[in-house]
């Protein structure tokens, strides 16, 4: 397995709707991460209808809990965005 190539795809799902894919084209960390949500998925979802009801879910993967994103996720989903 040494040496194999791999492909990351990303996205989101509601009940009715499927975000992305997304697929970086480096290895996630905490600054691309940001920049993702910052301008390929907030400006799909923030313009949705009942955003407010809408809670934000994700993995435990680290980039996903840095300061800085947590802070943008309590600024775009106070209360209602989850992960670990």
């Amino acid at each position: 397995m040494q040496n194999q190539s791999k492909v990351t795809v990303k996205c989101g799902m509601t009940s009715d709707r499927i975000v992305g894919p997304f697929i970086p084209c480096n290895t996630i960390n905490t600054e691309r991460y940001l920049t993702m949500l910052q301008d390929e998925i907030w400006p799909v979802i923030g313009t949705w209808e009942n955003i407010e009801d809408l809670i934000f879910m994700q993995d435990g993967t680290p980039p996903h809990f840095a300061i800085i994103v947590c802070e943008w996720l309590n600024a775009h989903f106070p209360g209602r965005w989850m992960g670990h």
